[in-house]
């Protein structure tokens, strides 16, 4: 057909599939950082249509492979409008978890118990601070809707925001 099948076709991935692609390598203890980074680039212009569900599942996939890979070319999904290329509280260049947490912090309400413990787990587990998140999650979690959590959701909630 003259198509190259070797080469990833950006336009047949999905939320899902780029968050199935990440957890398996993780889970099967690969260290490959061009090959997370190369998935990062692929699903940053794509974030903004993830659901609550893609964003969580996807920061914690990350977070089992135990990696926050960097952004070259960071834009928001309105073509006309550029995002900084630098975290403002450490000038060093942005990552993906800086954005899933601009994605995220606006859309906690759509979140359940179970997104955002395994957002800010991912966020704890690679030791990656972030501020806004961390406070929005904590009153998200805390001051609206504490009855959702389970007691291992709690736990692990709390060791996250104890980090």
């Amino acid at each position: 057909t003259g198509t190259d099948e070797g080469n990833i076709r950006e336009e047949h991935i999905d939320a899902v599939t780029l968050c199935t692609l990440v957890t398996s390598f993780a889970k099967v203890g690969a260290r490959d950082e061009e090959l997370y980074g190369t998935v990062a680039e692929i699903a940053f212009p794509m974030l903004c249509d993830f659901d609550a569900r893609h964003l969580s599942n996807l920061a914690y996939a990350y977070g089992l492979a135990g990696f926050v890979p960097g952004l070259r070319d960071i834009r928001t999904c309105d073509a006309d409008a550029d995002k900084t290329t630098s975290n403002s509280a450490s000038g060093s260049p942005m990552t993906l978890f800086d954005v899933l947490a601009m994605e995220a912090i606006p859309r906690l309400h759509e979140f359940n118990s179970q997104h955002l413990t395994s957002l800010i787990w991912a966020y704890a587990t690679t030791e990656y601070f972030h501020l806004g998140l961390f406070e929005a999650v904590a009153v998200e979690s805390t001051s609206r809707r504490m009855k959702e959590f389970s007691a291992q959701r709690l736990a692990t909630l709390a060791w996250a925001l104890s980090k």
